[in-house]
């Protein structure tokens, strides 16, 4: 079995199982998504159901739950 180290710069640390980064780095990134997501449905205030609807007609046919970054860039204009 190998064992592979987190994607951060400068991280040593043992990555988790199914991602890339450890588990300290992991969190960073789940609270910066968090944190954008949170501000967008600040920002948006009661168009946020409009825009979700607009995210899952422009996601991946094969996996609704996923959407390219070119997609989303053109949603959020």
């Amino acid at each position: 079995m190998r064992i592979k180290s987190c994607k951060s710069a400068q991280c040593w640390e043992v990555a988790q199982d199914y991602t890339v980064h450890c588990k300290v780095h992991h969190k960073m990134t789940q609270d910066q998504a968090l944190a954008l997501m949170q501000e967008l449905n600040r920002s948006l205030g009661g168009k946020w159901f409009k825009f979700v609807s607009s995210l899952r007609m422009n996601a991946e046919q094969d996996d609704q739950g996923q959407i390219y970054l070119d997609s989303f860039k053109r949603v959020c204009q």
